[in-house]
This record gives C-alpha cells, sequence and structure tokens, in this order.
C-alpha cells in the first residue's frame, strides 16, 4: 500500500512526518520533492488544477469530503465578447 500524502509543514517539520509515518504504517509516505513537485509550486499547481477543473464545469470538491449540501464548481470563467459583435448582440447590458 502506498500513500502520496505530505502536508505542506512536512519539509519544514520532521518530526511531523515522522508521526504521520508511524500513524500511516505500512503505508508510504513521499514528500512532493520526493515525487518530483517543488515545494514552492505546490499551491500554483493546485490553483491550476481548481481552474482547469472550472473551466470544463466540474466539482473541485465533494460533499463527502466537505459537508457542503451538493458538489460545486468554484470560481468563474469569464470569457471576452466573440469578435464582431457588440454587448447588446452578445447579451451584455
Amino acid at each position: 500500500m502506498t500513500a502520496r500524502i505530505e502536508p505542506s509543514t512536512c519539509i519544514r517539520s520532521p518530526k511531523l512526518a515522522r508521526r504521520l509515518r508511524e500513524a500511516l504504517d505500512p503505508a508510504l509516505l513521499w514528500t512532493s520533492a520526493e515525487l518530483g513537485i517543488d515545494s514552492d509550486a505546490k499551491e500554483a499547481i493546485a490553483f491550476a488544477i481548481l481552474a482547469c477543473e472550472s473551466f470544463h464545469g466540474r466539482p473541485a470538491y465533494r460533499p463527502s469530503a466537505t459537508g457542503a449540501l451538493h458538489p460545486c464548481v468554484l470560481g468563474k470563467v469569464c470569457r471576452p465578447p466573440v469578435r464582431g459583435r457588440n454587448r447588446q448582440q452578445a447579451g451584455g447590458a
């Protein structure tokens, strides 16, 4: 059994990493660096994934994980008006 779990504090907190490894044994615990992901880039990667999910109209979280009443698409995609159409024709005010 393997687990790719790394709270953002693990790299900077060896004690926390050790306790997680002990609690999850026999699962393996890797740092993001061990998976080829720079720890300073994790937030940017997370936002890119959320943006991709929003763009495709897919919920970015599940009620079972968050306690929400229903799945929900996060964020809003704002597209420019179609070329050659004015705001009234494009549905604007």
